[in-house]
């Protein structure tokens, strides 16, 4: 176990849980460490808002620590000062590459199993999200579907 991660395992024993920020990828991102363990929750990540990412996924957490859940699909209007944020949910070929620390915590506890999450997006100024058809590009290219199938090619099709 590398610094990083036993950082990782100390604050989760601690609060419950962490945010991990990835900025060496594009876009940026944040994601829960911990909620699958601490709050029977998805773990949750926020795609595109490197400053306010932390603290729209701060918000949620404390709104699941007060008993809320977002783990439904869907609309949620009670976030984010009525601002309308999406919900769906991370689907599972996605999550161990993306959540590698929460990943990791899963595998460590013996329960590769809860490792889940969902996403949550952002609207553009229009109120449209990126699965919607007519989503401004520039919002919907600093949101990644992660709710979508990660499609890996064989060595064979990558050579095509």
């Amino acid at each position: 176990m590398d610094t990083r991660e036993r950082e990782v395992v100390a604050s989760v024993a601690q609060y419950g849980w962490t945010a991990i920020g990835v900025d060496e990828r594009r876009p940026s991102y944040v994601y829960s460490v911990g909620l699958a363990f601490s709050a029977d929750h998805p773990e949750i990540i926020v795609c595109g808002l490197p400053q306010e990412g932390y603290l729209l996924l701060k918000l949620v957490v404390t709104l699941v620590a007060g008993g809320e859940s977002f783990a439904s699909p869907g609309i949620y209007t009670n976030i984010l000062n009525d601002v309308p944020l999406a919900v769906r949910p991370v689907h599972p070929t996605q999550a161990p590459r993306t959540l590698e620390y929460a990943s990791a915590e899963c595998d460590r506890r013996g329960r590769p199993d809860l490792l889940q999450a969902i996403q949550i997006f952002w609207p553009d100024d229009a109120g449209r999200y990126p699965f919607d058809a007519d989503c401004d590009p520039a919002v919907a290219e600093l949101q990644p579907r992660l709710d979508l199938a990660l499609i890996e090619l064989t060595e064979h099709e990558m050579c095509r």
